[in-house]
């Protein structure tokens, strides 16, 4: 299968990118596997350009047989070539080949954004047309994965904090009718002592012990968008069950390779941790499609 192949030639046409079949199996290869793409383009339109397909294929060696090209065939077994894996190379040439990919890097680089920014105003464009459908308050709509920050509280942690205080609260009262201060007064030092001691052992057994290495939690956050642009919004949401993220692995891996090109503050986005986390998506994306 794809994973001993070396090199990926795809047809790509309107129709190609149409197929959901042929679509992950790209997909699967470029982002997944990271082979290398050969494209051969066929066909007679030109959308599959702002396709994801398209978006994921910028850098990828293109051989045009949409038009009559006797060279074709040629053209596409020497770049298929030139991609497969070669012997070591001579100083010389390893420094010919860097200068041809910067060259060509570069060429891709103005027509790669005015694509993105195409992408970004029709997603944007479709959203509106759901909020402009629905008669309740705009709240925030998209939702996106991300780790949950040390100094943060989960919106479930903020529920059961909230609970306990208006537990406290009320036995409180009930308590301050008929209790008597005095004897109030002294279990309250004896608890302040019991506190301390047991926070003096606590100090201690933790300096023995060897620092552990943290585990960072996922949750999921809601974006809204505003006169700031798009941004986070409210307490994030703990993912307490890997069942969620399967069930939205299609949105979530359609997200999130959206919002990698964005500034949002993501740590997901920046971090190795969320580089495994989303490679992790993409392959149930591609396991739950396939089976």
């Amino acid at each position: 299968g794809l994973k001993n192949t070396k090199v990926v030639i795809a047809c790509v046409s309107d129709e190609y990118t149409l197929s959901e079949i042929c679509r992950n199996e790209f997909l699967f290869a470029k982002n997944t596997l990271r082979l290398p793409v050969v494209l051969g383009i066929f066909g007679m339109g030109d959308k599959w350009r702002t396709t994801e397909v398209g978006m994921c294929s910028l850098t990828c060696p293109q051989v045009n047989f949409q038009f009559e090209n006797p060279a074709a065939f040629e053209d596409i077994y020497e770049t298929i070539q030139s991609n497969l894996p070669k012997r070591p190379s001579s100083a010389k040439e390893i420094a010919l080949n860097a200068i041809k990919t910067t060259a060509a890097e570069e060429k891709t680089t103005a027509a790669y954004q005015e694509l993105f920014e195409l992408t970004q105003r029709k997603f944007l464009r479709v959203t509106s047309g759901f909020a402009d459908t629905m008669n309740a308050r705009a709240y925030p709509r998209l939702f996106t994965l991300d780790f949950v920050s040390e100094n943060e509280k989960s919106a479930q942690e903020l529920a059961r904090i909230e609970l306990a205080t208006e537990m406290n609260a009320q036995r409180q009262q009930e308590n301050d009718q008929d209790r008597d201060l005095e004897a109030e007064r002294q279990r309250d030092e004896q608890l302040a002592r019991e506190q301390k001691e047991i926070e003096h052992a606590d100090d201690e057994r933790k300096e023995k012990e060897a620092p552990k290495t943290k585990v960072k939690k996922l949750c999921i956050r809601t974006l809204c968008e505003n006169e700031e642009n798009w941004h986070t919004a409210g307490s994030p949401f703990e993912i307490s069950e890997q069942i969620i993220i399967q069930n939205s692995a299609l949105y979530l891996s359609r997200i999130m390779l959206l919002l990698k090109q964005s500034d949002l503050p993501l740590e997901i986005l920046t971090s190795k941790e969320g580089e495994i986390e989303l490679r992790k998506i993409n392959e149930v994306r591609i396991y739950c499609f396939l089976f």
